[in-house]
């Protein structure tokens, strides 16, 4: 059938907008009979229909009437056999932001782009709350060992006695951490916070009290101090998938919560100075019980999620989460991370002397921790596409390069540089271990794998700490930052078989929301 010369009748094309062209192309200026198929770069050009023509287009009229011609036509080639083609259309275009259109290049956008994710995440209702008042409760963390220490020294004591005391309290803390977590998950929140802190409490009386004079008393003080102390940071994280009901929500509170870990290990130690100052080193050291008594009390009391918080229904088991063999290898993993924190501690300050700067191993590690923070603080702001079981190798390798140049000794600005490199790893690095644990943890025990994960990095701590005064006194400055890196590619390779244990591991249930849970 041949429609030469009938009109301004549609004719077969290939284009990005189907297989018909739009008028006013005719049969005959098309330059072949009607149904013609043109050439591809030809057809392009020519099927765009425009808004006189946008109207006639064959995707906005009826199959089988050309509009053009008012006439019927067959919409198909001599080499379809009869039957009728359905015309390609392309799926409609979904906007990435459905919001004001803003300029890429813009500080306005890049800003906007930053603080939403927090911005949503303050606005829920309790949040900030919850954060403070965990987060005084915390504060003994970076309180406690600087306030032993010189608490201890003014009472002339040597430095071997300190270690020794100072190791004792980072292993009970260690101890008790899981075991208060297993209580927890059992018996809830309050009564473990609460009952914890009063303990902990009496352990720091009891050191202050004591004098300093008695060194068995001053042992068994920090001994209880390290193995009451309350399980909060635990406990917050447990909490945030019944309090925040979207999964973004949860991974931008973890990563927050592990940026303004770094917080705590600066502001803490000050406290402890300037109250040492001030009134004393004993009243500082009470005054870390007073803080952690007021914190945990501001947290575990107030807040009706808190206390209707409980762990979920499971069989009794006395391995409890490390049954996961998700969260068995990821324990292994972050006790290599551990490894090369204790390592930098003792490295920073084995480079001040090489360089003959004093005060620059203070200065590495708080450029550590600012660095941090900040990585910390970006992670929260990507939303990743990339499982956390897999992302988690890459971030651990990630803090190994700027420990692998270290190695050359540079100099102090150097230096500066590839401690911040390497700092911006280990908040992301925490906060990706939190979404991982929530996801993979087996029921009722998600308190004790949060205490689990404390457990490894303060357990890896201490040994790299060892080591890396073992490696100054045999191997030199060089050998000291050899470590790390060894610690980070190690823990990179056991965080690689996670992926395929994760996709065999237990899952948590859909959380319940708080309105569900205190009912």
């Amino acid at each position: 059938m041949s429609t030469a010369g009938k009109g301004n009748c549609f004719f077969r094309a290939r284009g990005p907008y189907g297989r018909w062209a739009s008028p006013p192309f005719t049969a005959r200026t098309a330059g072949g009979p009607y149904g013609r198929t043109l050439p591809f770069a030809f057809a392009v050009a020519f099927t765009l229909p425009s808004k006189r023509n946008r109207s006639a287009h064959p995707l906005h009229t009826p199959a089988g009437q050309c509009p053009a011609a008012g006439r019927r036509c067959i919409r198909s080639s001599p080499h379809s056999r009869g039957r009728p083609r359905r015309p390609r259309t392309r799926p409609p275009f979904k906007p990435i932001c459905t919001g004001p259109a803003l300029d890429p290049l813009s500080s306005h956008f890049r800003s906007s782009l930053v603080l939403a994710a927090y911005r949503t995440f303050f606005a829920q209702p309790k949040v900030i709350p919850l954060f403070a008042a965990n987060f005084l409760g915390r504060m003994t963390g970076g309180m406690a060992p600087l306030g032993i220490t010189l608490f201890l020294r003014s009472h002339d004591h040597g430095f071997g006695f300190i270690g020794l005391v100072l190791a004792v309290y980072q292993l009970s803390s260690a101890t008790g951490g899981p075991l208060l977590g297993r209580a927890v998950d059992r018996f809830g929140q309050v009564p473990v916070l609460c009952g914890s802190a009063l303990g902990a409490a009496a352990g720091y009386v009891l050191l202050v009290g004591s004098g300093g004079d008695n060194r068995q008393a001053a042992l068994a003080a920090v001994m209880l101090a390290g193995l009451l102390a309350p399980p909060l940071e635990p406990c917050l994280r447990s909490l945030w998938p019944n309090v925040l009901a979207k999964p973004e929500l949860v991974a931008t509170a973890y990563a927050l919560d592990a940026s303004l870990q770094e917080i705590i290990f600066i502001v803490g130690p000050l406290l402890i100075v300037l109250a040492g100052e001030l009134a004393g080193q004993g009243t500082a050291l009470l005054l870390t019980a007073v803080l952690m008594l007021l914190g945990t009390a501001a947290y575990a009391l107030p807040h009706r999620a808190v206390r209707a918080w409980r762990g979920r229904p499971h069989q009794p088991d006395w391995a409890g989460p490390l049954r996961s063999t998700v969260l068995r290898r990821f324990v292994l993993a972050m006790v290599g991370v551990g490894v090369g924190l204790g390592a930098l501690n003792i490295g920073t300050v084995a480079y001040e002397e090489h360089v003959g700067q004093p005060g620059l191993s203070g200065v590495l590690l708080g450029t550590f921790a600012g660095s941090s923070l900040v990585g910390g603080l970006v992670y929260g702001v990507v939303r990743w596409r990339i499982a956390p079981a897999g992302r988690l190798p890459w971030l651990m390798s990630g803090s190994s390069l700027g420990f692998a140049l270290m190695i050359s000794v540079p100099r102090p600005a150097l230096a500066l540089v590839l401690t911040a490199a390497a700092g911006l790893f280990l908040s992301p690095v925490m906060a990706c271990g939190f979404s991982l644990i929530s996801e993979h943890v087996p029921n009722g025990t998600a308190t004790e794998a949060f205490a689990w994960m404390a457990t490894a990095v303060t357990a890896g701590n201490a040994l790299g700490a060892y080591l890396a005064g073992l490696a100054v006194q045999q191997g030199g400055l060089r050998a000291v930052f050899v470590l790390p890196v060894v610690a980070a590619l190690a823990a990179a390779l056991v965080a690689l078989t996670l992926g395929r244990a994760a996709r065999g591991g237990p899952r948590l249930p859909e959380p319940r929301p708080v309105s569900e849970a205190v009912r």
